[in-house]
């Protein structure tokens, strides 16, 4: 079972909007692009336990679209403690050459 943490959203809002000095956005990936909105994934670190944890959040595709509560609509979330861990991925790839040519 994953592990979480409340965080308000106005401790949400400041990671977002403005310099927090107990959250502190490690990363960003874009994880869904609808018509008007694009949803991101966020990374961050709470300097007040040391842990990372992840919640995404909804900005406007375009200034016509931004909103100021960036998708958070409830008082409180719970964020997902992650960590950075290594992973081997294995993809397929196209062959330059016929190995039986070497």
């Amino acid at each position: 079972m994953n592990i979480t943490k409340k965080f308000t959203k106005k401790e949400l809002l400041n990671l977002e909007y403005y310099e927090s000095k107990s959250l502190v956005s490690v990363e960003e990936t874009m994880y869904d692009q609808r018509r008007w909105h694009t949803i991101y994934t966020v990374v961050f670190k709470d300097n007040r336990d040391g842990k990372h944890y992840i919640t995404s959040v909804e900005r406007g595709s375009t200034e016509m679209q931004e909103t100021e509560d960036a998708g958070y609509y409830d008082d409180e979330y719970d964020c997902v403690q992650v960590e950075h861990v290594d992973v081997t991925v294995k993809k397929w790839m196209p062959v330059t050459s016929d190995p039986k040519d070497q």
